[in-house]
């Protein structure tokens, strides 16, 4: 076994029945508490409108196509919450079980974390980034119409990590088949399929997602999406800025004020600032790293550019042209949204990448390449690695920070149907504005 900190360790491997709950308790927790009181109450989006009154309508339908493509687990979770808490609690109990699954995403990421290193420490950066990644409970976290970015992140981990067992054959399968029903930008990971194309443990994983990918074509040539964004698309120096602004940026200032501001101050100063240590990284994996090292960190860089390449040529608006982005008066429409979530995520693991390899791995002669192996510089990576995370745990500006409260409304409506009784149906409102659930009373 290796310490924390690469070096051979004869201390007995913690259980796994108890690491692995263990984890998956603390992200839980942590997740749920990022989520300011007011948003965990408040309904986003397609949770409502879209899930929430199909589930009433037409009941479960865990495979009913919507814009395009399947969403099997937000539709299974609704299937659970709604029954069991009820509609007047369906927001709270949405955020609970999103972050019920983010634990479980944190979980296992530590658990296929194993496929790169059997460094602890390391494995537990890589499972804190879904949690506590910057963007992420701005908009991202605790509603179901997200939820598929924190699947996303796990299609490269599921593919690429070795099960010992039957047992793990089925677990990473079956999470597979889950990603690609709930999905289709998973097929953006289909090249994996290459990846140790001769060990035959791994193609369990990669033919449940092929599968799961395949469904979600199917269903998108027999019910093809509708809406396409709500503008012409950016040009190509928009996604280029658009990607700095909505990673690096993001990952350092947290928000979309302080990156406002930052650069309405100090022009572009800041934006490269934070991009540096990135561009460092890359280098360090590129030049020092061993074939695991380079291969993932190829992996989570491409996926990182091509998810949010993905992201504003097919739903694009005006507020991806960041390239028109000239004037201080230009800049009061900038926000970091859902989309800056996933390519952070990305980007931010290549830096425990950095330290992944065991420091007595025969390393290439060079001051550089000691350097990059000494304990101090381990901690100094962990260290600024876990004060990057921590700084921005509560968000400031989260997107559903002002409501409105679904609970309240729900009582509401119920008096509003009382009071009268020819009134078949009425509206509930949700964030962002202009998005509304029209529930029966009856269902009330």
């Amino acid at each position: 076994m290796m310490s924390f900190m690469g070096r051979p360790d004869k201390r007995p491997r913690p259980a796994s029945f108890l690491l692995f709950p263990a984890i998956a308790y603390a992200g839980t927790i942590l997740a749920f508490f990022r989520v300011p009181p007011l948003t965990a109450r408040t309904l986003w989006a397609e949770d409502g409108q879209v899930f929430l009154h199909e589930y009433l309508d037409q009941g479960p339908g865990l495979l009913n196509p919507y814009d395009g493509y399947l969403h099997l687990l937000p539709r299974f979770i609704v299937a659970v919450v709604t029954p069991v808490f009820g509609i007047e609690a369906y927001s709270l109990a949405v955020t609970v079980a999103c972050s019920i699954v983010l634990g479980l995403v944190a979980a296992f990421t530590f658990y296929c974390g194993s496929a790169v290193t059997e460094n602890p420490a390391v494995r537990l950066g890589w499972a804190s980034i879904p949690v506590l990644v910057a963007p992420g409970a701005l908009e991202t976290m605790a509603n179901l119409a997200n939820l598929h970015w924190y699947l996303l992140w796990l299609a490269p981990w599921v593919l690429m990590k070795p099960p010992s067992g039957p047992g793990q054959k089925v677990l990473l399968a079956a999470s597979a088949l889950v990603i690609g029903l709930s999905e289709i930008q998973a097929a953006l990971f289909l090249p994996l399929l290459l990846f140790r194309l001769r060990d035959r443990s791994l193609w369990w994983a990669k033919a449940a997602l092929a599968a799961g990918a395949a469904c979600q074509f199917y269903t998108l040539w027999r019910f093809p999406r509708i809406s396409g964004g709500t503008g012409e698309p950016g040009d190509l120096l928009s996604i280029i800025y658009g990607y700095f602004l909505n990673t690096c940026a993001a990952l350092f200032y947290g928000n979309s004020h302080a990156v406002r501001e930052h650069v309405q101050d100090f022009g572009a100063l800041p934006i490269v600032l934070s991009a540096v240590p990135f561009a460092l990284a890359v280098f360090a994996l590129a030049r020092f790293g061993d074939r695991m090292q380079r291969t993932t960190g190829a992996v989570w860089l491409l996926a990182s550019g091509a998810l949010w390449t993905a992201a504003v040529v097919i739903n694009p608006a005006p507020y991806f042209y960041y390239s028109q982005l000239d004037s201080p008066g230009s800049w009061a429409g900038f926000f970091l949204s859902r989309y800056s979530t996933l390519p952070s995520m990305f980007l931010l693991a290549l830096i425990p990448l950095l330290v992944a390899r065991p420091s007595g791995n025969g390393a290439a002669p060079g001051r550089v390449p000691a350097f990059l192996r000494s304990s101090r510089f381990r901690w100094g990576v962990l260290g600024a690695f876990i004060v990057l995370q921590a700084v921005h745990y509560f968000p400031t500006d989260a997107a559903r920070s002002s409501g409105p409260l679904w609970a309240e409304q729900v009582r509401s409506a119920r008096q509003s149907c009382d009071a009268d009784p020819t009134l078949e149906s009425v509206q509930l409102l949700e964030a962002p504005e202009g998005w509304a659930a029209t529930l029966r009373c009856e269902d009330l």
